[in-house]
């Protein structure tokens, strides 16, 4: 996790995935980083502008987005991976507000990787930890238009 303050960009890194340093894949889940973006969220003196998340996967910049102090500040996210399907995915999100589930998982493997002593699913998971504006069952993933609009999705090539 970094939070660095880049002057030349006017940016706040809040966290680089070691997924987008070495381009490995690995499966991941719902959830799964969230407890990571809140505690860096809230040791950062001030609203940033900008959240940039590199190796951000196919969840991270909408659970980001429904993040309590997100919610209530300025902040634009910007979610770059170098996975070229990742990225359509994200893209396709962020243009229709909802995927098939089964698109996600067909390129990061099994979702319930990590999960399986929990008994609860995606939702419940995330309503218990007051993300707000996206909701996912078996079939799909749906992410309100208040996220979507918090949230930009780039190529690696465009985002530094």
């Amino acid at each position: 996790m970094l939070n660095i303050k880049d002057q030349q960009v006017n940016r706040e890194l809040v966290t680089i995935d070691k997924v987008f340093a070495d381009g490995s894949s690995t499966v991941t889940f719902c959830r799964r980083n969230d407890s990571i973006f809140k505690k860096a969220l809230e040791v950062l003196p001030n609203d940033p502008k900008q959240i940039l998340i590199l190796g951000c996967g196919p969840f991270e910049p909408w659970t980001t987005a429904g993040q309590q102090r997100v919610i209530a500040g300025n902040a634009s996210i910007v979610g770059v991976d170098r996975s070229p399907e990742i990225t359509e995915l994200n893209q396709s999100l962020k243009d229709k507000g909802e995927i098939n589930t089964a698109d996600i998982y067909r390129i990061i493997g099994n979702p319930v990787f990590g999960q399986e002593k929990r008994p609860k699913t995606s939702s419940q998971l995330l309503q218990e930890a007051g993300i707000t504006g996206i909701d996912i069952d078996d079939t799909k993933i749906q992410v309100a238009e208040q996220n979507r609009k918090k949230v930009e999705i780039a190529p690696p090539n465009r985002c530094c």
